[in-house]
């Protein structure tokens, strides 16, 4: 049996504010990233905590209900899935 969330979600990807909501929430999530790589120590892997501060920005606003933010939080994990594999193909 399905869940009434799984089929809003698969709703989501046809609904303009809710993809007018992710692209800006992804928007910030680089925005927060490139903020805390800069802030970072050079010797600590600032680009390591500059992905995981977008993360973790992303994923508090989907925690606290936003949907546009779990869509582009599902968009941020392919992306890295699709990067993670590119670094060790090549």
């Amino acid at each position: 049996m399905s869940t009434p969330l799984a089929g809003l979600f698969a709703l989501a990807w046809l609904d303009t504010r809710v993809l007018g909501e992710a692209t800006l929430v992804g928007v910030a999530a680089v925005a927060v990233g490139a903020l805390a790589m800069r802030l970072w120590p050079k010797g600590a892997n600032p680009q390591l905590f500059g992905v995981l501060a977008a993360f973790l920005f992303t994923g508090g606003l989907a925690y606290a209900g936003s949907t546009g933010a779990g869509l582009a939080l599902v968009v941020l994990i392919v992306v890295a899935v699709i990067f993670g594999g590119a670094a060790l193909a090549l």
